[in-house]
């Protein structure tokens, strides 16, 4: 089984930022102005805050974490978005341990920018149970605060905490990211795709953690980074319903709590072969029912890589959580 390692975050469209400096958190400087004074998010100290709108200008809409949240994944990244397109925008994060670098995006309408500390680097991260403080900058206003601090996620587990214990998996318990919105319809018929994790080994030392999928109809051993695990590329041969159902480029990952109780932050991605729920779609209609009822939603099925034939759905599943069992 070949393996690589995936960072699975929501997906933004990158557009280069116009940039005057490279501040130290390793994005784009901003232009500070002067019609706010630096403040924390959502502060309101004159007429022309970076709460209020209506003048055309732009100010801060939502922030992801949101500011003074105290339960924020280890592996999270900063998003800041604005009423308006930003032409500068700066984000520096900064923790106890000084200044973390990253890597500074935003998405094509020019009003989301987001913050990736450590950028492509998968085995770097944000300390747990730990603060850290946000600088965000964008050009006519001066730096506001986002202060927020990690869960204890992201703290060592003890593999015995692990080993011979079961997950049941709820991917209706995250979000559906592609295809948007079809998560529950599909759940109908597809049941769970691997509702049970079985955890059969996890070597440290090694970095590696093995797992049984479904009803150990197939092992496969991923990369680990306690307490994070990630998987794939791989193909996997189920059985749903009494059907085999080849799922190709599958990708797993996430991690278990300080006490191994549960499989949390859990992002799966993977290339499923639609014609294995045909019958249970319409048992008389043949192949194709599957894609048929996805293509009324406007959701186009792909090539298969076994014939090449157009039945497959790509299909994200992030932010799920698989409770011990």
């Amino acid at each position: 089984m070949r393996t690589r390692l995936l960072v699975m975050w929501t997906a933004l469209v990158a557009v280069p930022l116009a940039c005057q400096g490279t501040g130290e958190g390793g994005g784009c400087s901003g232009q500070a102005g002067d019609d706010d004074t630096t403040g924390s998010v959502g502060d309101d100290d004159t007429s022309a805050d970076d709460d209020t709108t209506g003048d055309g200008e732009p100010v801060i809409l939502y922030t992801d974490p949101e500011d003074g949240s105290s339960d924020v994944h280890y592996r999270t990244r900063i998003e800041v978005a604005f009423t308006e397109p930003v032409d500068l925008v700066s984000i520096e994060l900064a923790g106890d341990g000084g200044t973390v670098a990253g890597e500074l995006e935003r998405d094509e309408t020019g009003t989301v920018a987001s913050f990736d500390p450590y950028g492509d680097d998968p085995w770097t991260h944000l300390e747990p149970a730990a603060a850290y403080v946000a600088s965000i900058a964008w050009t006519g206003h001066d730096p506001v605060n986002l202060s927020f601090s990690t869960s204890d996620v992201g703290l060592a587990v003890d593999p015995e905490d692990l080993e011979g214990h079961d997950y049941l998996v709820d991917l209706l318990s995250g979000e559906f990211v592609e295809p948007p919105g079809v998560g529950p319809l599909l759940s109908q018929y597809m049941g769970d795709v691997f509702p049970i994790l079985h955890v059969l080994a996890v070597d440290d030392e090694a970095g590696t953690i093995e797992f049984g999928l479904g009803e150990f109809e197939q092992s496969a051993v991923g990369e680990w980074h306690n307490p994070h695990l990630r998987l794939g590329p791989t193909t996997l041969i189920l059985f749903i319903e009494g059907i085999e159902a080849e799922i190709t480029d599958v990708f797993l990952a996430g991690d278990f709590t300080p006490d191994g109780s549960r499989l949390v932050e859990g992002s799966l991605e993977g290339l499923f072969d639609t014609r294995f729920i045909d019958v249970l779609i319409d048992p008389g209609a043949g192949e194709g029912a599957a894609c048929d009822l996805l293509e009324s939603l406007g959701i186009e099925c792909l090539p298969c890589p076994s014939d090449g034939e157009f039945y497959c759905l790509r299909m994200v599943a992030e932010g799920f959580v698989a409770n011990r069992i």
